[in-house]
């Protein structure tokens, strides 16, 4: 979608400030999954501690989703009709490769050549998962930055 030069700089400065405002949320959304990781490694369960919790992330997450909200909405009156139009007729993703040989596009997947020796899946590939997952936890050791929230949610 093309847009005028003063469209894309109010959208910036927008995207900006709204970056910004969302930056502490973040930081607090953090902060809950450190002292939920906290709660359950305890040696007893705290239930009211969980509810405690569960209420203050619900609130803070009704914040996150009001700023972005505003904010979306803020943008989008910059833009025409037109160009609004124009952002929904957009696909929203690129075309994902097909699984197997092909890369979803009629062509074969070019081996890696990250790794001496390795055939892997397609010119990004970075070796295999498990190995690059074993890397990952010497690395960081015993700590896990992921949030609780995510680790358990499988």
């Amino acid at each position: 979608m093309k847009g005028t030069p003063e469209q894309a700089d109010k959208i910036s400065k927008l995207a900006s400030a709204a970056f910004q405002d969302l930056r502490p949320l973040h930081e607090q959304m953090r902060a809950l999954d450190q002292r939920a990781e906290a709660l359950y490694q305890a040696e007893m369960l705290d239930r009211a501690g969980f509810e405690a919790l569960r209420t203050e992330r619900s609130k803070l997450m009704d914040q996150i989703s009001q700023r972005s909200m505003n904010a979306w909405l803020e943008m989008a009156s910059v833009l025409t009709p037109a160009q609004r139009k124009q952002l929904t007729e957009r696909p929203q993703h690129p075309p994902r490769p097909a699984h197997g040989m092909h890369d979803g596009h009629g062509q074969r997947s070019r081996p890696c050549r990250a790794m001496p020796g390795h055939e892997g899946q397609g010119p990004t590939c970075r070796g295999r998962p498990w190995e690059r997952l074993k890397a990952r936890r010497a690395r960081l050791g015993s700590r896990n930055p992921r949030p609780l929230s995510k680790r358990l949610s499988r």
